[in-house]
């Protein structure tokens, strides 16, 4: 648990503490892969989708993405993500290998730990409740990457809250994505509470600065050495630059931790120099604190570095509590404490080693820190409730109290745990210690400053006390003072001190913070030009003041030091015990008495005062030193009140010189008064003090008895509070029974009085005639109802009910009310009145609310139109009963008729050979789909079921139409069916498809249906598209060609007649002339051009269709199309036919024929042969022509690499799959080349 947070040292020469951030400066110039973590929980999914959806594909990186999943359910998050990433995304199933640009998903009931470049899979050890896999697998992230990044996204609960210190510890980077944006923000708030987070955007902008974050890292040489002036320049201006700005001097820090802070920064930025990050700093204030946070990270956490830990409990501790007694103290000191984690820890070990202790000492905890948030924090004591990773349940159990997601620190452990804002080099430090703690601190100190601490921790220390180091640091080289306890722990113990001085370390005891003159005097940082940054005069001034004046002390009516000047440590000494600011506790003992009468003096009569010279031992020499006071008025530190302060100087001069000096000035008769004055002040001093001594003495028993009692007083208190508190918490207990039942009651009356208004307003607004008797049949109450039937009046209550007389055709009252008394049971009579009314009598026991009879009620319901209607309802029931009887039977046809469709329909919708899906129409959420549907998308039946198409990325209407998805299903819904229109859809295993789509609105069960089916068609267009590629390419061709024959006809056919033309137009001359000699000079000439002009025509028919191809058949063309091979190319070609000839159909007989010419013609250009075989075979219905070499060869890639090759050879392909035939062309590098032309029977004709 070691704190890396440890910020104790300050100003010039002393070595901030924490723990460094690591940034891996060569990060690109090795193949490491950057590993970035990202945890999520509820509401995570939507996140994690738009990171991937925003996030390129080529970053470099490896992603690992850790949820919180369901231990017994199947988890399909990895298909989920790849929809958003063309990176493959795969479920971690065992131990596996990290590649760049791939994304790792974590699986059910498991946890993953990264293991150098792998990540492994491992069980979890606690119980579900108090898993953290987020925090655990960072964890393993940052032991082994130091570059890494954490990403926190949206989730319930704490979980990724210790686990970003860690990767923060080692130098990564932490982001954070906005709480406002996440739809459960528990999870962000908790990261970014840790102060930690560098990050803070929507997802989409956290993969963004990620990629800028990836793409710029900024190289800076680790050694100092190696940098340039202006680099070093630039440091320096930097570092001083911190220091204006937070008081702290990194001048003397290790430059290489430095420059990792700072290249870091550079990064985060997108800076490339130093220079640009100086500029950054000075236009932007709050980057000085930033880059004071990064180089002073503060981590930590419960019993970090277990196995020392329980070193330090089973041996150390056990020594430190085995001779206390109940009134001793254990002291201990955490230094550099942060938050508190390791302070809270150490005061475990002691309170659990104390509870196997018959008596037990008192505990005292001091942890110190220059952070004072991180103070705060450990005051408050309230840790995330992932801590239960590091802490055991027993522990939380016994030393901590849950509070929703967080666990907060007893308070009896935070009773005797004292933090305070201290450093280790400017304050002086606790004593009379048994312990310290303070780990990972000397590590990033210079080695004098380190023995200057370690001189310090002697001094603190207890002869026998324990100092407990970090696992990289050691006292080895203060020998002297400590000796080894466990060297693999890094526990030590004091040696006895071996001078003859006492030991007291060197302690700086200034006050006053550093100012410009005093960061500018240093003489490895120039001055720098800005206008901020210009030392003022008055600091000048008051420095000059400083050394050349006497040493001084201000302090205020209360004695208490207000300010010390650089020189006065001199006369001051730190008193053993806590830390005071008295300056009658602080000055040397010999000054103790002189100043207390001087100061009071001085506040008394308020005039300056120099008091007599006083004898003290520097070094053990002799001198005098005299006190001179003067009276002043300050300002307190509200800034308004005046108070009264005094300025106490040193005057000092060794005794020899002093005394010298003083008897040359003064004459005997003086120095004989003098010695009179003297020596009246001494006796006077001396009653005095004997006066004083014995006030002390009495004083002093009467405290010593007084604090007795009081101590007594103070256990009766204590009993008293306890019993008291008891009592209280017993009274309150009981108080709120009572203020409960209070509550109650008043409900329960306000509840009666409302009862009873309802009651009063039923009785008096009922139509409904009731009478209400008691158990002696008298009159109780009635409704108005009652004296239409009843001779009765509001003056009758309490009247017998045979006293009065009615108007019903009914006598037996009494005796069914008797008889009602005496059984309990309900009667009913319908009864008629003297004007032909009917009415319905029921009498009932009238119940009490604890189920006690105490009477009668009556109640008469007019029922005269009921009578009436009851003759009619005779009749009218028969009808009704007859038409029930005929509507059931017509109903149950409907709904067997209804059974019988929606059995058909669902028979047809899965039979139905095109996939075919219904979807709600509302939200396009899949109610049923047939098992076409399933396959062609590859989906499972419950994978699909109750998700919308839109969560698979299937858009299913026109895409090529300008309209939304509303207006398309308002077209629909409007015309009934929208069909035959051709859209496409995205694939789930990749790419795009086109299909021919139809939709159509229905209703079932009153839901509002879409029926959507399509049809496959993309071979179909991309046929078109070859179609027409190839329609174009035959243009191309035939325009060639063409041109080919108008050039032979051209250039030479023409020419050659032009010739027979010329010469036939001199022969006409010669025959005019008869010119014998002429006719026979040109006769063979005309002959010789004419038999070559013959010749190029036929070649050219030839060419174009030879007539063996047309008239003798495709076998005889080849042989034809074998001698014009041999005696054009020199090639070769050996043909074979076996089985019956079948006579082809002339279109595929031409486009075989040519087939075999393109192939002949390829292996003369490319196979490096002059042998070819052509063969003819008759195979399962199909004629087989087979052209082979055995040449060069070539891989199947090249067919697509050469254009000229892939022409010809897909042209013919493609025509002859158009005719029902098939090619294919099989060859390897050095075996030779192959094709093989199938013809089915079915296109050629009988006969051969």
């Amino acid at each position: 648990m070691a704190s890396t947070s440890k910020k104790q040292i300050t100003q010039s020469s002393q070595r901030k503490s924490r723990k460094p951030n690591n940034v891996n400066l060569h990060a690109s110039q090795n193949d490491e892969i950057t590993v970035v973590g990202i945890g999520a929980s509820a509401g995570g999914l939507k996140a994690l989708e738009s990171f991937f959806e925003a996030l390129p594909s080529n970053t470099g990186l490896a992603y690992v993405v850790i949820t919180h999943l369901h231990p017994e359910h199947e988890s399909h998050l990895a298909e989920l993500l790849q929809r958003h990433t063309q990176m493959p995304v795969q479920q971690v199933n065992g131990l596996i290998h990290v590649e760049k640009d791939h994304v790792y998903v974590i699986p059910p009931n498991r946890r993953l730990v990264m293991e150098d470049s792998q990540i492994d899979l491992t069980e979890f050890k606690e119980p579900r409740g108090q898993r953290a896999p987020i925090d655990y697998f960072f964890r393993s992230l940052a032991r082994g990457h130091p570059n890494s990044v954490g990403i926190i996204l949206s989730g319930g609960g704490t979980d990724g809250a210790v686990g970003v210190k860690a990767i923060k510890e080692e130098g990564g980077l932490l982001m954070v994505q906005h709480p406002d944006e996440a739809e459960y923000n528990s999870m962000p708030q908790a990261a970014i509470a840790t102060g930690l987070a560098d990050v803070v955007l929507p997802v989409k902008g956290l993969a963004k600065k990620l990629v800028e974050y990836t793409q710029h890292r900024p190289l800076l040489p680790l050694d100092a050495d190696e940098l340039d002036e202006e680099q070093q320049e630039a440091v320096r201006r930097i570092i001083a630059h911190v220091h204006a700005r937070t008081g702290h001097d990194f001048s003397q820090y290790k430059r290489s931790t430095l420059l990792r802070r700072i290249q870091r920064r550079l990064q985060i930025h997108g800076l490339s120099t130093l220079e640009a990050y100086l500029d950054y700093l000075r236009q932007n204030p709050t980057e000085a604190s930033a880059l004071f946070n990064d180089i002073l990270i503060g981590v930590t956490s419960f019993f970090r570095d277990r196995e020392s830990w329980e070193k330090l409990a089973s041996e150390v501790v056990p020594q430190i509590l085995k001779d206390k007694d109940t009134g001793d103290m254990v002291r201990t000191w955490t230094i550099g404490c942060s938050t508190g984690e390791e302070a809270y820890g150490m005061a475990i070990l002691l309170f659990e080693e104390s509870d196997k202790l018959e008596v037990r000492p008192q505990i005292q905890v001091f942890a110190s820190d220059l952070d004072e948030n991180s103070i705060k924090y450990a005051r408050e004591g309230l840790y995330p409730a992932a801590i239960e990773a590091d802490v055991s349940s027993e522990r939380l159990e016994r030393f901590f109290t849950s509070e929703g997601n967080h666990y907060r620190v007893s308070r009896e452990l935070r009773d005797v745990v004292l933090f305070t804002h201290h450093s280790v080099l400017r304050d002086a430090p606790f004593s009379r210690l048994d312990m310290i703690s303070c780990r990972n601190l000397l590590i990033y100190l210079e080695r004098e400053v380190q023995d200057t601490v370690f001189d310090i921790f002697h001094y603190a220390l207890k002869p026998g006390g324990y100092l407990f180091l970090g696992n990289a640091e050691s006292a080895e080289s203060a020998h002297e003072l400590f000796q080894t306890v466990d060297k693999v722990s890094h526990i030590y113990r004091t040696k006895p001190w071996s001078r003859e001085q006492p030991h007291i370390p060197s302690l700086p005891l200034s006050i006053g913070s550093t100012t410009y003159g005093e960061l500018y005097s240093q003489p490895h940082i120039p001055r720098m030009h800005s206008t901020m940054e210009i030392p003022r005069l008055s600091d000048d001034h008051y420095k000059a003041l400083e050394v050349s004046a006497p040493p001084s002390v201000l302090i205020n009516e209360k004695y208490a030091v207000l300010h010390v000047s650089e020189k006065a440590g001199r006369y001051l000494v730190q008193p053993i015990g806590p830390i005071t600011t008295d300056v009658l506790k602080l000055v040397r003992p010999e000054l103790q008495l002189e100043l207390r009468t001087a100061l009071f003096r001085v506040f008394e009569r308020d005039q300056a005062l120099l008091t007599q010279p006083i004898p003290v031992r520097f070094n053990g020499h002799p001198h005098r030193v005299i006190l001179s006071i003067s009276p002043r008025t300050g300002t307190a530190e509200d800034g308004q009140k005046q108070e009264k302060q005094a300025l106490i100087f040193f005057l000092e001069d060794e005794q020899n010189d002093f005394s010298v000096q003083v008897t040359q000035e003064l004459d005997e008769t003086h120095q004989n008064v003098l010695v009179r004055q003297l020596e009246n002040e001494v006796r006077r001093l001396r009653e005095q003090l004997q006066a004083s001594f014995e006030e002390y003495e009495s004083s002093s028993e009467e405290l010593k008895a007084s604090n007795e009692e009081l101590q007594s007083i103070n256990e009766e208190y204590r009993s008293a509070t306890e019993e008291l508190e008891t009592s209280r918490e017993e009274l309150q207990s009981v108080n709120e029974e009572l203020q409960t039942v209070n509550n109650e009651l008043k409900n329960k009356l306000e509840e009666i009085s409302r009862s009873h208004s309802d009651l009063e307003n039923l009785m008096g607004s009922t139509e409904i005639a009731m009478l209400f008797l008691d158990r002696e049949l008298r009159i109780r109450h009635f409704t108005p109802g009652m004296q239409e039937l009843f001779n009765i009046m509001p003056v009758d209550r309490g009247r017998p009910i045979r006293h009065l007389t009615h108007t019903l055709e009914y006598n037996e009252f009494i005796e069914d009310a008797e008889q009602v008394l005496r059984t309990l049971v309900p009667i009913e009579h319908e009864v008629r009145g003297a004007k032909g009314g009917w009415f319905l009598l029921r009498m009932r026991p009238y119940r009490t609310v604890d189920d006690r009879i105490d009477g009668v009620i009556f109640t008469f319901v007019e029922i005269t139109r009921l009578k009436q209607a009851e003759a009619g309802l005779v009749e009218l029931n028969a009808t009704l009963e007859q038409r029930v009887i005929e509507r059931t039977r017509e109903l149950d046809e409907a709904n067997q008729k209804s059974a019988q469709a929606r059995d058909l329909f669902y028979a047809l919708f899965h039979a139905n050979p095109i996939p075919t899906a219904l979807m709600r129409m509302e939200d396009n959420v899949f109610i049923n789909v047939n098992i076409e549907f399933l396959n062609y998308f590859n989906f499972q039946h419950e994978m699909i079921m109750g998700h919308s198409a839109e969560e698979f990325g299937l858009v299913l209407w026109p895409r090529q139409e300008a309209q939304t998805r509303e207006t398309f299903i308002a077209r629909v819904k409007e015309a009934g069916k929208v069909g035959n229109y051709e859209t496409e859809i995205k694939h789930p295993l990749g790419g795009t498809r086109n299909v021919l789509a139809s939709v159509q609105y229905t209703k079932l069960d009153n839901t509002d249906v879409l029926i959507t089916s399509f049809i496959d068609i993309t071979d179909r267009v991309r046929a078109e598209q070859q179609i027409r590629v190839l329609a174009s390419e035959l243009t191309v061709a035939e325009q060639a060609e063409r041109h080919r024959l108008a050039q032979i006809l051209h250039d030479d056919l023409q020419q050659r007649i032009f010739a027979v033309q010329m010469h036939m137009s001199f022969l006409k001359e010669a025959y005019e002339k008869n010119d014998l000699q002429a006719f026979k000079v040109d006769f063979p000439q005309l002959e010789e051009w004419l038999a070559e002009a013959i010749k190029v025509t036929r070649q050219l028919s030839v060419d174009l269709s030879p007539p063996i191809l047309h008239g003798e058949g495709l076998i005889e063309a080849t042989l034809w199309l074998a001698a014009q091979m041999e005696e054009q190319y020199g090639l070769k070609v050996n043909i074979k036919s076996e089985g019956k000839r079948v006579q082809l159909d002339e279109n595929v007989r031409v486009l075989v024929f040519y087939a075999v010419r393109e192939l002949l013609f390829n292996t003369v250009k490319h196979a490096g042969t002059l042998n070819a075989d052509v063969s003819f075979e008759n195979h399962d219905q199909r004629l087989c022509v087979t052209v082979s070499d055995q040449g060069r060869g070539f891989d199947n890639t090249e067919l697509i690499s050469d254009p000229k090759v892939a022409h010809g050879l897909l042209s013919i392909r493609h025509r002859l799959n158009l005719l029902g035939c098939s090619m294919e062309v099989k060859s390897q590098p050095g075996k030779g080349t192959q094709a093989n032309i199938e013809v089915p029977y079915a296109e050629m004709e009988a006969g051969l």
